[in-house]
């Protein structure tokens, strides 16, 4: 059993146990063999174009829309890429600003941007969803 966490949308998440083993349900979404089962396929009509990505938390399984993720990573500039991965090994601003020789306001105002970005509250949340999307290694 594996806990399916659905994310057709910026505004909609549907949780749902799939009977696919953890593996095989990200392996099939992510070869372009799987669709919502009813009632979420009608959640919210998604663009024909779209193809599901996966990605896999220990048992739980992310499945979003790839232009979605496809669209951050094109708004993430390099330098926030840097920041980003950098925020994920627990680093402060201080420590980002001597790392990368950015003033400490310039790393905040990043983290800021990373934040409106994924839609975070926090810098932790701004990882997290970057985790979840696989663009950085947990």
């Amino acid at each position: 059993m594996t806990r399916l966490v659905f994310l057709p949308d910026d505004e909609t998440l549907v949780v749902f146990d799939a009977a696919e083993a953890a593996g095989e349900l990200v392996e099939r979404v992510n070869q372009g063999l799987w669709t919502p089962p009813p009632p979420y396929d009608k959640v919210k009509p998604v663009p024909a174009a779209a193809t599901w990505q996966a990605t896999r938390r220990g048992r739980t399984v992310i499945v979003s829309p790839q232009m979605a993720q496809e669209k951050i990573r094109r708004l993430l500039k390099p330098r926030q890429r840097q920041i980003l991965l950098l925020l994920a090994h627990g680093l402060s601003n201080k420590e980002i600003a001597v790392r990368l020789k950015l003033h400490p306001r310039t790393v905040a105002l990043h983290i800021a941007a990373l934040k409106e970005v994924f839609g975070a509250s926090s810098r932790a949340q701004s990882v997290q969803k970057a985790v979840e999307m696989g663009l950085i290694e947990e």
